[in-house]
């Protein structure tokens, strides 16, 4: 069985998430971020159970001492689920909640990684939704198509359809991400936020 060590202070890299890294704005977007992740590996077992300390205020050690180290197993950890919990890691902390609002942002974050991990990466849809979420708050399809257009795959091992000739880049042009855009919010998937054009987007949550 394969495990990680992580801490409050390293959490990310260690688990194939550090792509959330650049979007955690100040210390209670990344407090949020860790208290997310580790209800959600928590809730799938991932976590070894220690005996927890719990200090006046009811909270758990782990989250009032960062260098307190947790296990995570990682066994079956699939590259879909981590795709999933980045982008749901992302559209959560962009307002992060607060301490009464966890339980409740964990359940959220249960249901948007369910419903992402039914999304076929190779149909370009794991991708588009990724970019949705990280062109906030100006989220067209314009701007969709120029965040994955000519960019490095973003997920290489998928025989996506919009790959480009040479085989590592994506080439998808702004009629298929209008497409996909479109399918995704026949799906409950995306919805758009607004009625004058440029229309943008956002992940129905």
């Amino acid at each position: 069985m394969s495990t990680v060590v992580i801490t409050r202070d390293r959490y990310l890299e260690p688990l194939g998430l550090g792509a959330v890294a650049p979007h955690l704005h100040g210390s209670v977007a990344r407090g949020a971020a860790y208290a997310l992740l580790i209800g959600y590996l928590r809730e799938q077992g991932r976590v070894e159970e220690v005996p927890l300390q719990h200090d006046s205020s009811g909270l758990a050690l782990p989250f009032k001492v960062p260098r307190t180290p947790l296990t995570i197993r990682t066994t079956g950890l699939s590259a879909d689920e981590l795709s999933a919990v980045t982008v749901a890691l992302v559209l959560l902390t962009q307002d992060p909640p607060g301490p009464d609002e966890l339980t409740g942002a964990i359940a959220g974050l249960l249901l948007i990684v369910r419903r992402f991990r039914r999304l076929k990466a190779a149909n370009g849809e794991v991708s588009v939704v990724d970019a949705i979420v990280r062109t906030r708050p100006r989220s067209t399809v314009d701007a969709v198509t120029l965040f994955l257009y000519g960019k490095a795959c973003r997920n290489p091992n998928a025989a996506c359809r919009f790959l480009a000739e040479d085989g590592t880049t994506c080439g998808i042009t702004r009629d298929q991400a209008q497409g996909t855009v479109d399918f995704l919010i026949s799906e409950a998937v995306l919805k758009p936020t607004g009625g004058v054009p440029p229309i943008e987007y956002a992940v129905v949550r």
